[in-house]
Order: structure tokens, then C-alpha cells, then sequence
């Protein structure tokens, strides 16, 4: 026998979104509070909530046990912190919503605080080095570099134009 549901069952939906964040150490190793602030925005700036019935509420997300995440990316390089590892310390971070009905939606997500190698090991053994390299003057790559090669190169020219276009603008090239 069917049993007969005089009111419709709505669920509520509560959606929370996030994106792992990355600093720099630079940007906060003096632990002001100004750098506290910026690395609180940061966070919160790639997160964003929206619920059916009381729509975005963006404006409501928290950063769980803030102090704690901040307290641990402001640490200095320690290679032999199990969270780092290649000069970068990952770090988990907990975002918290609530809507009006009370219903609460928690994400986690990863900060990775990036040490920069060039202060931390000098007169290392690294041989290889970063270059930033922009539209503008991808032609001033080496052609007998890695990145010179056709291959790499043209690649490279893809990001710079996804960049540029807002398609796909994340690439991670290894070279060995």
C-alpha cells in the first residue's frame, strides 16, 4: 500500500566551492598583521556559496581555525618539516558556510606556501634556474635552451595565448 505525501519534500542545498591556494613566503614572513589579513583574503577570495534559498552567501564563508593555518604558513623553511616538501609547505585549510536555516557545508583544501630557493640555499648545488617570460618577450627565449626547442616552444606560446585568452591559462611543464 502507497502512503500519499500531502507536502512536496524540498532539500535544502547548500553548495560551497574553493580553490587550493598559493603564496609566497615573501609575502608574509614578517607575520604582520597587514600580511595576516592579505593571506585571510587570499583564501577567501578563490572560495565562493551559494544556497537555493537564500542565494550567495559568499559573504558568510570562514576560514576554520584561522589563526592555526596562519600560524603555520608564517613558519620559516624547515627541511625537516614533513608537510615541505621541494621548497614548498603544503598546509590544509577548512572553509565553513552556514545559510539562514542553519545548515552547515564545510570543504577542505590546500595552501602551499612557496619558499624562494635563491634565498634559502645559496651557493647550492641547484643548476638550473626560473625565468618569468611573458607574450611580450617570448622571443628573447634562448633557441638552444630546452624551452628554444620547437616542441616546448610551441607549447609554451599555447599557455602565453590561453593565458591571454582566460582558456585554460594553468600549464606545469617539466623538463628533464
Amino acid at each position: 500500500m502507497a502512503t500519499a505525501i500531502s507536502e512536496p519534500t524540498t532539500l535544502r542545498c547548500l553548495v560551497l566551492e574553493a580553490e587550493d591556494t598559493w603564496v609566497f613566503y615573501d609575502d608574509i614572513e614578517d607575520g604582520t598583521d597587514t600580511e595576516k589579513d592579505y593571506l585571510e583574503e587570499l583564501l577567501l577570495e578563490t572560495a565562493k556559496a551559494e544556497d537555493d534559498r537564500d542565494g550567495n552567501v559568499t559573504d558568510r564563508i570562514e576560514v576554520v581555525d584561522y589563526d592555526e593555518v596562519w600560524d603555520e604558513a608564517k613558519k620559516e623553511y624547515d627541511p625537516d618539516d614533513e608537510n615541505t616538501e621541494d621548497l614548498v609547505k603544503t598546509i590544509e585549510v577548512t572553509y565553513r558556510v552556514a545559510d539562514d536555516f542553519g545548515n552547515i557545508a564545510e570543504l577542505t583544501k590546500t595552501l602551499y606556501v612557496v619558499f624562494d630557493n635563491s634565498v634559502l640555499i645559496p651557493n647550492s648545488a641547484i643548476n638550473g634556474y626560473i625565468r618569468y617570460v611573458d607574450k611580450d618577450h617570448i622571443d628573447t627565449v634562448d633557441p638552444d635552451s630546452n624551452w628554444g626547442e620547437a616542441t616546448y616552444n610551441a607549447k609554451l606560446r599555447e599557455a602565453l595565448d590561453n593565458l591571454e585568452n582566460g582558456t585554460n591559462p594553468v600549464y606545469e611543464f617539466t623538463i628533464e
